[in-house]
């Protein structure tokens, strides 16, 4: 049965964005296994000096904010070299995906928004994911890491997915993490939580 909204934060929009990893569906991809090591090679590179302290390796994720920094001193050659690490490592460390089941109900039966997708993942991944999810027809723009110069927070992404002569309140950013967050707050978008989302649309 094709969803129908009845809460006034999404009564008003037409424009739904969606993070994809740990939003849409979990990529099982082992990022302990040199995700981070990877990233600091790659900064190596024009910084010899960068470095991640045992702490800072420890956690889930290298700092978004932190490679946008080092990407505006030294330009596209470092994103580049970036991107193609992204690249090798989610496909070769991809195992498959774990899928957000009511988030993914939502945008198979739910009707009148159009369903956008922002992600800092490389688009070989997320193709791949969306296939096996066979969502790939229910996505109507998306934008992918190596499609912009700078990563979520920065909402550089947004102007690729932003329809002419629409007005930010028409939009819904949902995502799970502050990168998604901070990005929706610096554009002027209303965000939630996929926790949020979910409940919102299980009422």
């Amino acid at each position: 049965m094709p969803f129908q909204p009845r809460s006034s934060k999404l009564s008003n929009k037409k424009y739904l964005i969606f993070d994809f990893d740990e939003t849409i569906s979990t990529l099982l991809i082992d990022w302990n296994d040199g995700y981070r090591e990877g990233i600091v090679s790659a900064i190596q590179k024009y910084d010899p000096s960068f470095t991640l302290s045992p702490h800072q390796l420890n956690r889930k994720w290298v700092n978004f904010e932190l490679e946008n920094r080092f990407i505006e001193h030294f330009g596209q050659s470092l994103r580049k070299d970036l991107i193609e690490f992204h690249r090798v490592f989610e496909k070769t460390h991809y195992t498959g995906c774990e899928p957000n089941s009511a988030v993914i109900e939502f945008i198979r039966s739910s009707r009148g928004f159009s369903i956008f997708l922002w992600s800092n993942n490389h688009s070989e991944t997320i193709k791949r994911a969306l296939a096996d999810l066979n969502l790939t027809e229910k996505i109507d723009r998306w934008v992918t890491c190596e499609q912009v110069l700078f990563s979520k927070p920065h909402p550089e992404g947004f102007s690729l997915l932003q329809i002419p002569n629409t007005a930010l309140k028409e939009y819904l950013f949902i995502g799970d993490s502050s990168n998604d967050e901070k990005a929706a707050a610096k554009i002027g978008l209303d965000y939630l939580h996929v926790d949020d989302f979910v409940r919102l649309i299980k009422k």
